[in-house]
């Protein structure tokens, strides 16, 4: 037997999703204490955040500021707040003191990404 799989248009949102699912998913998941943000990072795609603005905007660009902003890592929150280490933003919360630098680069990379598979993405979560 094969070890299960995240299905996923490519192996670069089949990584994604699983450290999404992996180190924010057990806190955002519609059976959370949190559940009230709207964000279950367990989902492939992550349509709750693919898009949307979220309760928490990316200061240098709040017009454009979404908590996963397709092709614009810059304004995504959620790469601003798993980079940072300010008490206020960072994410995960706790039990971390050092930024995972590789999967930042990574998510960021995923995040920039390729256009047409964001578009597929996009398609999937508006049905």
């Amino acid at each position: 037997t094969s070890p299960p799989r995240i299905a996923a248009d490519s192996p670069a949102t089949r990584t994604a999703v699983g450290y999404l699912s992996t180190n924010c998913g057990s806190c955002h998941n519609r059976d959370s204490s949190i559940a009230s943000l709207g964000l279950d990072l367990r989902q492939n795609p992550p349509c709750s955040a693919v898009g949307k603005r979220g309760h928490w905007v990316v200061p240098e660009s709040p017009e454009a500021s979404r908590i996963i902003n397709p092709g614009h890592p810059e304004s995504s929150a959620m790469i601003r707040r798993i980079k940072s280490r300010r008490p206020i933003s960072q994410m995960p919360p706790i039990g971390t003191v050092v930024v995972d630098r590789e999967a930042v680069d990574f998510l960021t990379s995923w995040v920039q990404g390729n256009a047409a598979e964001w578009r597929d993405i996009a398609a999937r979560c508006a049905s």
